[in-house]
């Protein structure tokens, strides 16, 4: 990497714990940085964790952070539940209601956590000897709600924007109760963001949404922004016999259209689910989950 080469920022849409695509993007990312002598950095979007994989996915970002200076994580819903059992911030009924609906359970069994380990503060003790440096990265990713790079404002989606953003006088309700309209109004700029739009207007909202998670999606989307403005998307996604995983570069004028979600996945039928939204009735197979009697620390 050349001394003082100019920054390029890749926004990565959707991981959900897929590794594999992730790694690929990665290696695509890093040559071609190098070819072009600039300084890459990613900015992840949030939902990079799922039901699986989630220690690979999260081992594999901060490796991430040390090959790309200046990388940074805005944390969604799964990274900052995690972030609270680490860091002892719930009680022990939510503590159990994280592991039985929202993927808890597969989350810690993935950095070696047994179900004959119990106790919430033995498992989140087990969990950072494995990775001692998770809960720093899960840390700056809840002190991050968003990113500006030039005309983009970059968010997870699901928060809204903090009231100090706002001039006194400003009543957020009369402008919208759509979270993507009032992050637009705070900053004026293009958001980039991962949750669905809501809002019947929604041709008027200036917004790329980057697309769902690659259980459903089949592919991770990047969106390389060089010098304040979006040049292009970057897609990984696997051949259509379900082999390798290749990176194609796509010019942004073909996603130009406002009236549509941007990267929205292809139809599949019986494609998998996305698991990362809590359910609110436990399944057969949540009710004989192990660290249902999970004890406070």
């Amino acid at each position: 990497m050349q001394e003082n080469a100019r920054p390029i920022t890749y926004a990565i849409g959707n991981v959900g714990g897929s590794v594999s695509h992730l790694r690929a993007l990665r290696h695509w990312i890093a040559r071609d940085a190098r070819n072009r002598g600039v300084q890459a950095r990613f900015v992840f979007l949030g939902n990079t964790i799922n039901r699986t994989n989630a220690r690979q996915t999260l081992e594999e970002i901060i490796d991430i952070f040390d090959e790309f200076p200046g990388s940074v994580l805005i944390g969604g819903g799964l990274e900052m539940g995690l972030f609270d059992f680490l860091a002892g911030n719930w009680n022990p009924r939510p503590i159990r209601e994280w592991m039985r609906y929202s993927g808890g359970r597969q989350i810690v069994e993935s950095f070696g956590v047994d179900e004959e380990m119990r106790r919430s503060a033995d498992i989140r003790r087990k969990i950072l000897n494995v990775s001692p440096r998770l809960l720093g990265l899960l840390q700056g990713a809840r002190d991050r709600s968003y990113e500006i790079h030039g005309e983009f404002c970059l968010i997870h989606g699901g928060g809204l924007p903090e009231r100090s953003l706002f001039s006194e006088e400003t009543d957020l309700l009369r402008i919208s109760t759509n979270t993507i309209t009032l992050w637009q109004h705070a900053f004026g700029n293009t958001v980039v963001h991962l949750s669905g739009p809501r809002s019947r207007t929604r041709g008027l909202r200036r917004e790329i949404k980057m697309g769902a998670s690659p259980l459903v999606s089949g592919q991770i989307a990047a969106l390389v922004i060089e010098n304040g403005s979006a040049s292009r998307f970057l897609l990984a996604k696997q051949t259509a016999d379900g082999g390798h995983i290749f990176v194609a570069s796509t010019p942004l004028d073909e996603f130009r259209s406002p009236a549509r979600s941007i990267l929205a996945p292809p139809k599949r039928i019986g494609a998998q689910r996305s698991f990362t939204s809590v359910s609110r009735t436990p399944s057969a197979s949540a009710t004989s989950m192990p660290f249902r009697t999970l004890q406070g620390s």
